[in-house]
C-alpha cells in the first residue's frame, strides 16, 4: 500500500511564534517599565556605602581565610553600580584596600579609632539621605550562619530601614530568619546624623556561608538584597529626597 504524505497546517506554528514573540515584547516592555518605575523612586538620593575595615584591619577573618575587609568591598562596589543605574548618587568611605586614619597613626587600635571617627565625620558632612555599612560577622563557634541588620535605638527611619533590608535579605539570600535588632551599641549608628543600619552579611566563621561569601554570584545576590532593601524603604515611606543640598 502506499502511504500518502499528510500535509500539516503551517498557521498553528505562525500563531505559536506570534505569541512567543508578543510575550517577549510585553515581559521587555515590563522590565523596562519596572526599572522606571525603580529609578523615579531612589533616583536623585544620595547614599554612603560603608565597606567596613581595610588595610591594616582585615575585620573578620573566615576559616578558610577569606577577610572581612575584602568581601564587604567586593559586595560595596557591586552596590553602587546597581544605585548609580537608577541614578543615585553613591559616596563611598573607601573604594580600596586602605582605612580612613592618618598615615602617621601607628598601632591597629589607635588606627581603628580614628578610622571609625573619619568615618562618622565623613558622613555628617554630606549628610545623605542614608548610610549603608556593609560587615561580615564571626564568632567562635561555626553554628552561627544569616545575615542580619542593625539599627540605633530611638530612630524611626533606621529602624524602618534595618527592616526593610533585613526583609529583602531574607527573600533574596533564602539564608536567613533574623531580624532587624537594635541590640548592638555600634559608633559607626551611634555618633551619625541620619538614617542608618550596619548590614552584617553572613558569619565567615561558618565553613558553609564562607565559601558562599567568596563567590561572585553570592556577593551579587547579596548586593542586589541590600539594593532592594533601599528601593522598599524609600518606597514604602514615600520619603522626599532630603539631604545637606536641600537643606544649604
Amino acid at each position: 500500500m502506499r502511504y500518502m504524505r499528510v500535509r500539516r497546517p503551517w498557521w498553528p506554528y505562525l500563531s505559536w511564534a506570534v505569541m512567543v514573540f508578543l510575550c517577549l515584547v510585553v515581559g521587555l516592555g515590563y522590565q523596562e517599565q519596572m526599572r522606571t518605575a525603580t529609578t523615579q523612586v531612589v533616583g536623585g538620593r544620595v547614599v554612603v556605602i560603608d565597606p567596613g575595615h581595610g588595610q591594616p584591619d582585615p575585620g573578620s577573618i573566615g576559616v578558610s581565610g577569606a577577610l572581612e575587609k575584602d568581601i564587604v568591598l567586593a559586595i560595596a562596589v557591586y552596590v553602587r553600580e546597581l544605585l548609580e543605574c537608577r541614578g543615585v548618587v553613591v559616596h563611598m568611605t573607601r573604594s580600596g584596600d586602605y582605612d580612613l586614619a592618618k598615615p602617621a597613626t601607628e598601632g591597629l587600635a589607635a588606627r581603628k579609632r580614628e578610622d571609625l571617627a573619619a568615618r562618622v565625620a565623613l558622613v555628617n558632612e554630606l549628610a545623605p539621605d542614608m548610610l549603608i555599612s556593609i560587615h561580615a560577622n564571626a564568632f567562635p563557634s561555626a553554628r552561627w550562619s544569616g545575615a542580619q541588620t542593625f539599627y540605633p535605638k530611638g530612630c524611626a527611619l533606621s529602624h524602618s530601614l534595618a527592616v526593610s533590608m533585613q526583609t529583602q535579605l531574607s527573600r533574596i539570600t533564602g539564608r536567613t530568619q533574623r531580624q532587624a535588632s537594635s541590640q548592638q551599641d555600634l559608633v559607626i549608628l551611634r555618633d551619625v546624623q541620619v538614617p542608618a543600619t550596619v548590614v552584617e552579611v553572613g558569619f565567615l566563621s561558618n565553613p558553609q556561608e564562607e565559601a558562599l561569601l567568596k563567590q561572585d554570584e553570592y556577593q551579587q545576590r547579596v548586593a542586589w538584597a541590600i539594593y532592594a532593601g533601599i528601593v522598599q524603604y524609600v518606597n514604602d515611606l514615600s520619603l522626599p529626597v532630603h539631604h545637606k543640598e536641600d537643606t544649604s
